[in-house]
């Protein structure tokens, strides 16, 4: 099972209430509080009343007429009186002799209270701020307003354009009359006209996109509240594609009468963009992905050229084109729009998950969604942490709850930490997907990890649930010990190490000795390869082990002596090669229980191999179904690589010698590793060569092919009279085909030593 659409997992009443959470009003006091008015508290837009400039329905003054409290235009707008100016301005017989004490404070004015100049420019000032504010509104709401918006929007600009240019006049002929020159069209009067003209001119702009939107669309559109957001892209007749627009492209949206009429470059833009967002939705049906061959790879074996000289560069090149692409976009990683509403869905999610581990209310958390990643196998989560909810497997388990398609569903996995202010949550999304070779060689910092000849042995160790290719140098690892049942995916990844190791280095860096009870048609093949110096059953292990350790541990060590060399590694710095070699013992639960009472000796040769002969080059592959009473605990300290194949909890954490492991493996190939030099044990999906076995077979002998017609040269092996057992008349009849002979030298490189 897998994850399925989220949307159904919290309800949308809770999704409305998170992005309230995380996008409250942002109106201050008096834009918008508790009036339908979009520019203000009140009927007006400029002010908390219906006076823009006072606590009246008049503008300028208190009564009915635009500057005066009584009939004449004059006389009671500035001040109390029936005089024009008499107590316009100061509440006496003489214009100016009360100043503006009367007309605007009610009081007489005094030495220590502004004087009207100050008055009148504070005013100004405050309508300049108001109307910025109101501009900025109107650019903040662009995105969420429908023709019915603009039309209103339009309305109250004309009203407030219609009031500015009447109060600019009025002011300008009460200049002219009292010869003052701040309220003449030079100074107050003239600014207020042409903050009219612009609020008139940007009215009736709104008024003309309005009316067009409704020519357009046949329909009267519903305002649009912030909260209903996403059900604004749903409206197929809807003149806004997304809340987030620019408003140049809702203006676009808006003049444009069909998609035609755009521009071209603005068209190629939009497609790019779409391709884009196509591209990183990482829907893929991964039931339908078929393996992909740059190449027919017996052909590429023609095309090789014989007698070539064999380095790290040329392994990869050859190779790299022998691996099969299947899913090359594994690690692609999608960045969700915080816009979104898979976004918004996700964060419900989060808050939620922490609120049922906080036994609170959703309104009760205070955190958010930092961001979210989307890749092919999970999602990748940071989250706000919150104060004293630090209980994260309690958080997982929540995840999980609500990513689930069912309780019984146990292919999603949550994993939870806590990085500083963050919770860092990994969610899968149970997908079961094969990732070859071939898809991670096409990430260039895997190609490189191979090409690089500073790294002895590489590997691929696996990819984990967000897509990253774990790599390491196996130089690093004295004993690998890989523990699975059958069906597990551990012959696969068993197969996916043993390639790593020989595709990549020549025969004489790398030899195996291959001890397979169940004589399988995986190990019969692979012995094809120049690597594979023995492959046996299990009837003569203790003589392959006692030949390996007696005879080939002691010309070693005797080589290293008399080079004054510590280990293998001291030896190549010299220029003097003796192959790696490993000992690889399949089913090892069989092969013990077929020794009987001789099992005691079987041990104590493991352990003598494990814990004294890595330095000479000598290392251990154990591939039992579990290490539970088959390998000793002691023996298990020492193993620098340990891998358990889709097994039980209980067997990961004796496998990898560790105390806690809390996640389940649910599909083939699932693996929990670790590894020395790493502090934790991880989780990782096992890389695969191909996609099935018949085309690993093939794989194989192609690969074996095209090294022997290179001319490799095997490293002299004739000390181990029991361990090597190549049949060469035989890898000759199996590596021919049409008649073509293989090339096959078997050199000895090290002469005497």
């Amino acid at each position: 099972m897998a994850i399925g659409n989220l949307s159904n997992k919290v309800s949308r009443e809770d999704v409305e209430r998170v992005n309230q959470k995380r996008n409250p009003p942002e109106y201050e006091s008096g834009f918008g509080e508790s009036n339908d008015d979009p520019f203000g508290g009140g009927s007006d837009p400029f002010g908390g009343g219906s006076d823009p400039f006072g606590g009246g329905s008049d503008p300028f003054g208190g009564g009915s007429d635009p500057f005066g409290g009584g009939s004449d235009p004059f006389g009671g707008g500035f001040g109390g009186g029936s005089d024009p100016f008499g107590g316009g301005f100061g509440g006496g017989s003489d214009p100016f002799g009360g100043g503006f004490g009367g007309g605007f404070g009610g009081q007489q004015a005094n030495e220590n209270k502004p004087d009207t100049y100050d008055k009148l420019f504070e005013a100004t000032s405050k309508g300049v701020v108001g109307t910025g504010k109101v501009i900025l509104e109107v650019f903040k709401s662009l995105g969420l307003r429908s023709a019915n918006d603009f039309a209103y929007l339009g309305r109250n600009m004309v009203i407030t354009g219609g009031i500015l240019i009447g109060g600019s006049l009025s002011l300008a002929i009460l200049g002219g009359v009292a010869d003052v020159r701040f309220l003449k069209f030079g100074g107050l009067a003239g600014q207020l006209f042409g903050a009219g003209g612009l609020s008139l001119g940007t009215g009736l702009t709104a008024f003309g996109t309005s009316a067009i939107s409704l020519l357009k669309h046949g329909k009267i559109e519903e305002s649009v509240r912030v909260e209903s957001f996403e059900d604004l892209g749903s409206q197929e007749d809807n003149n806004i594609d997304s809340y987030e627009e620019s408003a140049d492209s809702i203006f676009d949206s808006y003049f444009s009468d069909n998609e035609e009429d755009s521009f071209d470059d603005f068209e190629e833009e939009e497609e790019e963009e779409e391709e884009e967002e196509e591209g990183s939705r990482l829907n893929f049906d991964v039931g339908k992905l078929v393996p992909k061959f740059k190449k027919e790879p017996s052909k590429m074996v023609d095309e090789i050229r014989e007698n070539t000289i064999i380095s790290r560069e040329t392994l990869f090149s050859t190779f790299k084109e022998f691996f099969p692409t299947y899913n090359p976009e594994f690690s692609k990683r999608n960045k969700l729009d915080s816009d979104s509403d898979e976004f918004a869905t996700l964060e419900t999610i989060c808050i939620k998950a922490l609120a049922n581990v906080a036994k609170k209310e959703v309104d009760d958390i205070d955190t958010h969604l930092e961001s979210a990643v989307e890749t092919f196998f999970s999602y990748e989560l940071r989250i706000k942490r919150v104060r004293g909810i630090n209980r994260v497997d309690e958080i997982a388990r929540e995840f999980e709850a609500y990513f689930r398609e069912s309780s019984s569903d146990t292919t999603v996995v949550a994993n939870v930490d806590i990085e500083g202010d963050f919770y860092k949550a990994v969610v899968t999304k149970g997908i079961n997907a094969i990732v070859t070779f071939g898809d991670m060689f096409e990430q260039k910092e895997v190609a490189n990890y191979f090409r690089d000849k500073g790294n002895k042995l590489p590997i691929i160790v696996g990819v984990t649930e967000i897509g990253d290719v774990i790599l390491d140098d196996a130089k690093d690892f004295d004993t690998m010990l890989i523990a699975g049942k059958p069906r597990s995916g551990k012959s696969w990844y068993v197969l996916s190490i043993l390639i790593s190791l020989m595709a990549f280095n020549p025969p004489e860096d790398v030899q195996f000795i291959i001890v397979d009870p169940k004589e399988s048609n995986l190990f019969k093949t692979l012995a094809l390869m120049p690597h594979v110096a023995g492959l046996h059953n299990d009837s003569n292990i203790l003589e392959i082990m006692r030949d390996i350790i007696e005879n080939e541990g002691a010309r070693r060590k005797k080589i290293l002596a008399d080079n004054k060399c510590d280990d293998i590694w001291a030896l190549w710095k010299k220029g003097i090669k003796i192959p790696v070699l490993y000992l690889v013992i399949d089913e090892v639960i069989t092969v013990k229980s077929n020794l009987g009472a001789l099992d005691k000796e079987f041990d104590s040769l493991l352990q003598t191999m494990i814990s004294q002969l890595p330095s000479q080059g000598i290392r251990l592959m154990l591939v039992p179904h579990r290490s539970t009473n088959v390998i000793s605990r002691t023996n298990r300290s020492m193993i620098g690589f340990s891998a358990a194949v889709r097994s039980n909890n209980e067997d990961i954490m004796d496998t990898l010698d560790i105390k806690k492991w809390t996640r389940t493996l649910v599909h083939q190939g699932d693996i929990a590793v670790k590894l020395g030099g790493r502090p934790n044990p991880m989780y990782v999906k096992g890389g695969a060569i191909t996609t099935s076995d018949g085309d690993n077979a093939e794989f194989m002998l192609n690969m074996a092919r095209a090294f022997y017609k290179m001319g490799v040269t095997l490293p002299y092996m004739g000390e181990m009279i029991h361990s090597v057992n190549r049949d060469e008349e035989y890898i000759r009849e199996e590596l021919s085909t049409s008649g073509r002979s293989v090339q096959y030298n078997a050199g000895n490189v090290l002469g005497d030593l």
